[in-house]
């Protein structure tokens, strides 16, 4: 073990040296956070009411409502998009049951006006039913931020100090000293870890700053570890397939695997704001359950326990599997 921790502390040390690689584990995701939580919506929010409308002339409800400019109206949605903070309004031709947040609650009788007024009846039956709404728009971003820089610093982290190394012929030199194979791997594996929690607490830092701090507990410690070794280990499996006469191709590889699986997760957004069948993709893809993990022990949104036992079940197995690929000695 004394190998292992020393070996990771020379490849964290070797890395973190780089400008660039301090850029891409702290700076670039407060940048990302931010930017999707401030700029493509999260002032928005704070300023307009987000309404999803379902049902019964719903696209008639929806003009009435985007008429009062107090709402920004979307078809379709249910009950669960409460829980970032939005109003739903499932509407029938009987009445209409109005779901909403705390915050929300000067507002429904907005909505219950303009309800009735989009549909010519003045005698319409309203129900409405408050739902507790465990966070904002802005912790959703950058609770998804941290799951997404888990991913690309896992990926990213195997394939391009792997090939790095082979190419400077660093691996060469392991090879010839009594490093074992498990232990490169591991070592490796450690400052993929490292990395990911370095990522996680500027973006942390970042929701201070902006007035969202989210929650630090063990189970957020035992998770970040788990999904790191999860991306770790697929990047190894890309490191491991591609052939050494061709190692950078790792990078592009890793490249064209991470960016859709980071923008078409539930990272920025809820996945019910995509159309089927993309959907379920967005909503069953290993970045986007992660996320789910994530939320549940940062902002107390429960999630089936399935998904956490799938989580520390994947990390273990990657984490073998990462071990297995990660050759010193061909």
């Amino acid at each position: 073990m004394r190998r292992v921790i020393r070996t990771s502390i020379a490849i964290i040390k070797d890395n973190l040296n780089s400008p660039i690689a301090v850029f891409f584990v702290l700076l670039f995701p407060v940048m990302l956070a931010l930017t999707f939580a401030l700029g493509f919506g999260g002032l928005a929010s704070s300023l307009t009411v987000p309404v999803y409308v379902s049902g019964h002339e719903a696209n008639e409800v929806a003009q009435a409502l985007n008429a009062t400019g107090l709402f920004s109206v979307h078809l379709g949605g249910n009950t669960s998009v409460v829980k970032f903070g939005a109003v739903f309004v499932n509407v029938t031709e009987g009445g209409a049951t109005i779901y909403y947040p705390p915050y929300a609650e000067k507002y429904v009788s907005v909505v219950e006006y303009s309800v009735a007024n989009a549909l010519s009846k003045a005698n319409y039956s309203f129900s409405t039913v408050r739902l507790s709404s465990p966070y904002s728009y802005q912790a959703y971003v950058l609770t998804g931020t941290i799951g997404a820089m888990v991913m690309s610093n896992g990926v990213f982290g195997v394939t391009g100090v792997a090939a790095t190394y082979y190419r400077d012929k660093l691996i060469e030199r392991l090879a010839a000293s009594p490093l074992k194979d498990y232990e490169w791997a591991l070592s490796l594996m450690i400052y993929e870890v490292v990395i990911s929690f370095a990522s996680a607490i500027a973006i942390g830092l970042a929701g201070l700053a902006i007035g969202v701090p989210l929650r630090a507990s063990l189970g957020l410690v035992a998770f970040v570890v788990l999904g790191t070794f999860v991306f770790a280990g697929l990047g190894a499996i890309i490191y491991g397939l591609t052939p050494k006469d061709r190692v950078f191709l790792a990078n592009t590889v890793a490249t064209v695997v991470t960016f859709p699986l980071m923008f078409a997760s539930n990272s920025f957004y809820p996945s019910y704001v995509v159309p089927m069948p993309f959907r379920l993709f967005v909503e069953y893809q290993p970045l986007s359950l992660f996320n789910d993990v994530l939320r549940s022990v940062t902002l107390g949104v429960p999630t089936s326990p399935y998904v956490a036992m799938g989580l520390v079940v994947g990390g273990l197995a990657m984490l073998g599997i990462g071990i297995n690929m990660l050759k010193l000695r061909e």
